[in-house]
């Protein structure tokens, strides 16, 4: 288990863990989308309302939504491009949340470190043309059974399971 998230109501562990990081991407991508496209919408507005001067007064209700828009966008994505950031650095170093409140045991090596590209695979599948897919197909599904992990022996160098 990685942790409980309110969010989504359920435990993020090794069979769902490729959803939750998802769910953080495409929330980015939205929100990142609907600034843009405010802003766009905004700059028309502009545009026509300078072109237009004489058809009629400017639309507050409209110029008032979209600025909210943004606003709250903006607001939202301040928050949420940190904590997409964090959990994708937990994922390329093969670590967890509750792994990072342990504090004794905390060490800059994790023996569990595989390299980036073994640790995304073990969570996102090796076909990396699936990664984006929110199910899990034959070829796409998570490394390993949850429960034994591939270790990587700082001393030697060498991988075992």
């Amino acid at each position: 288990m990685d942790h409980h998230c309110p969010w989504i109501n359920n435990c993020v562990g090794f069979y769902n863990r490729k959803f939750f990081i998802q769910t953080l991407i495409y929330a980015n991508v939205c929100l990142i989308i609907l600034i843009v496209h405010s802003i766009v919408h905004l700059t028309d507005a502009a545009l026509e309302f300078n072109h237009y001067q004489i058809a009629g007064p400017i639309d507050y209700v409209d110029w008032g939504c979209g600025i909210a828009m943004i606003t709250f966008t903006a607001v939202l994505l301040a928050g949420l491009i940190p904590f997409t950031r964090f959990h994708w650095h937990l994922l390329v170093v093969n670590s967890t949340t509750i792994e990072t409140m342990d504090v004794a045991n905390r060490t800059e090596d994790s023996r569990y470190d595989l390299g980036a590209l073994r640790n995304i695979q073990q969570v996102f599948g090796v076909t990396s043309w699936l990664w984006w897919l929110p199910m899990h197909v034959y070829l796409s599904c998570p490394q390993g059974d949850g429960v034994r992990w591939r270790r990587h022996y700082l001393a030697t160098g060498t991988e075992s399971v």
